[in-house]
């Protein structure tokens, strides 16, 4: 396993840009040397991802320090800096530990959550993205590793932008030749988001295995159809168009009805709600339609947004499950 690219990485100087596929090559050497030579490999059992460009995750730029400190004072380098430069003695170092270390081709599986909020963008912890324990038939196999990948929203459409392009990356830079199965999910503007990221990847010529959108966050004016009353709620369903052509294996639309209803507009009668910005839900061009107006309506909620809450309560385990299913049969 050795690498010859150039590379930049640095803890404690900035002035270097951080490319992820960089980061990715680097955490490879690292994952490869042993503790007992100032790696990582017993403690990376699932190696960490890269960040975006530019950046430097903690995890590794700690792993960094510990990997020049250790070999410092065994008298072998003579800089602590936290730089990996192209052609210098750390990189070179890497090189020669991390070839000694045999290594078993592992395929990486990926699940990403988006989870729309109304409070701070953050990334959510693994355990958030997917539970443990309904992992327990994929974690016993062997060569395959799973990348949990989530985030809080609180954007959509090109304000999400920068967000999908992020999360490209950090897919990719698992490798092309190492990626699995890939299921992205995610609920109101994470739906949204959801969709964008799988049109993304479609994109970039990488194969998604599952695709659900809960409730996506979609609005009057995106919406194909119109209802077909003026009084009472609408019996047509809203209909919208995804932002490019996605190849899933399987796509899934998971919404309730309650929250959609109609009004006279200088554009004849749309679709609207009493969430903000009309906020409605429905069919997805592509996707499979799963409604659960009736199962959510036994919950009684206490108006749209509460429907729209509980339509996320309601799904999000069934679509877990799908996802576990799949992982605990490869």
């Amino acid at each position: 396993m050795r690498i010859d690219a150039p590379v930049g990485l640095r803890n404690r100087v900035t002035n270097v840009r951080n490319a992820a596929a960089d980061q990715a090559r680097i955490i490879s050497l690292l994952a490869a040397i042993a503790v007992s030579n100032g790696g990582q490999h017993e403690n990376w059992h699932v190696p960490p991802l890269p960040g975006p460009d530019g950046t430097c995750p903690q995890i590794l730029a700690d792993a960094i320090w510990t990997f020049q400190v250790f070999w410092k004072n065994a008298g072998l380098l003579r800089v602590v800096d936290g730089v990996v430069d192209p052609d210098k003695s750390t990189l070179i170092r890497m090189n020669d530990l991390a070839v000694l270390v045999p290594t078993t081709p592992t395929t990486v599986d990926v699940i990403v959550k988006f989870q729309g909020t109304l409070t701070a963008a953050e990334a959510l912890p693994p355990t958030a993205v997917f539970p443990d324990a309904l992992l327990t038939g994929y974690t016993s196999k062997p060569h395959r590793r799973l990348e949990r990948i989530g985030q809080r929203t609180v954007t959509i459409r090109d304000e999400s932008a920068q967000l999908i392009a992020d999360h490209v990356s950090m897919i990719k830079s698992l490798g092309s030749n190492s990626l699995g199965e890939i299921f992205i999910y995610g609920s109101s503007s994470g739906g949204r988001n959801a969709v964008d990221l799988a049109a993304a990847l479609t994109r970039e010529a990488i194969r998604v295995r599952y695709v659900a959108a809960l409730d996506a966050a979609f609005f009057p004016d995106e919406s194909l159809t119109k209802p077909d009353n003026f009084i009472g709620e609408p019996s047509v369903l809203p209909l919208f168009k995804p932002p490019g052509i996605i190849r899933a294996a399987e796509a899934e639309s998971w919404f309730q009805r309650l929250g959609n209803h109609s009004e006279w507009t200088f554009h004849g009668l749309m679709f609207t709600s009493k969430m903000s910005g009309k906020e409605v839900h429905g069919a997805i061009e592509g996707f499979s339609s799963q409604d659960l107006t009736d199962g959510v309506k036994l919950l009684a909620p206490a108006g749209d947004d509460d429907a729209h809450i509980k339509l996320t309560q309601a799904a999000t385990p069934l679509v877990q499950a799908k996802i576990a299913a799949i992982l605990n049969t490869l």
